[in-house]
């Protein structure tokens, strides 16, 4: 009896990630304790926080990989609900509306006018690899608009 793989997924593909994202260790399949440094240091040695951008540049890498996109393109738009999302990474909903927030205000994941649509932008994180922007301070005030916007700015 013979084995048939699918020509359109090679066995070895789901084993090492595309990742679209040069990490500070210039590795093409960096280890995963190697990965863990640069997303700690881009989330401000927040370890939940860096397992919800791990995701968003995983996603981002496999969608940029399967859709063929050239090389160049700096951001990948993925189209996840916050239901997929908690589904993998593990953190409450509240954590995930703050991340996001952070997130949008360092240029990291923004949301997109599009549905439940998140633009990932590579250069972005990998510029916070090497120099991590300022953490942005969320108002401590009550908000039950959790839009993604930035309110700050005019």
């Amino acid at each position: 009896m013979t084995r048939t793989v699918s020509p359109q997924v090679k066995p070895d593909e789901k084993k090492e990630t595309p990742w679209r994202v040069q990490f500070t260790c210039k590795k093409k399949q960096p280890a995963y304790a190697e990965i863990r440094k640069d997303l700690l240091k881009a989330c401000w040695d927040n370890e939940k926080m860096a397992d919800v951008l791990y995701h968003f540049l995983n996603a981002g890498s496999w969608k940029a990989f399967y859709a063929q996109v050239d090389a160049g393109t700096r951001t990948i738009v993925l189209q996840e609900s916050h239901a997929d999302i908690l589904k993998k990474a593990k953190v409450s909903e509240p954590t995930l509306v703050t991340f996001l927030k952070l997130f949008a205000q360092v240029g990291y994941v923004c949301k997109t006018a599009y549905k439940k649509a998140l633009a990932v932008n590579f250069e972005k994180v990998e510029q916070a690899f090497t120099n991590p922007p300022v953490k942005p301070v969320l108002d401590k005030k009550l908000n039950l608009n959790l839009s993604l916007k930035n309110e700050h700015s005019e």
